[in-house]
């Protein structure tokens, strides 16, 4: 069974929509879809810490490299890229 459950709106129970609107304090629109996620329980904290560590490291290092690279320069690349990752729809 999947951790992830995604229902729209109009096919949730009385009490399930009754108890989302109170939480989010609106009205769901039938169309709207809600998405629930099961998480597993909260690492050690030190385990995040170390694993923060780790990546401000890396972004550090990344930040270094492109230190001398002009900002009209890195936003064309960071724009080339995300074209790439996600790419636009057809007209």
């Amino acid at each position: 069974m999947s951790d992830v459950q995604i229902q729209k709106a109009s096919d949730l129970t009385v009490d399930a929509r009754a108890w989302l609107q109170g939480l989010f304090g609106r009205d769901l629109d039938d169309e709207e879809r809600v998405s629930i996620r099961i998480l597993p329980a909260e690492q050690d904290q030190a385990k995040r810490r170390e694993a923060f560590g780790r990546l401000t490291k890396v972004m550090d290092r990344m930040a270094e490299k492109a230190k001398d690279i002009p900002e009209e320069e890195l936003e064309a690349l960071i724009d080339e890229a995300m074209d790439h990752v996600r790419p636009q729809p057809k007209p």
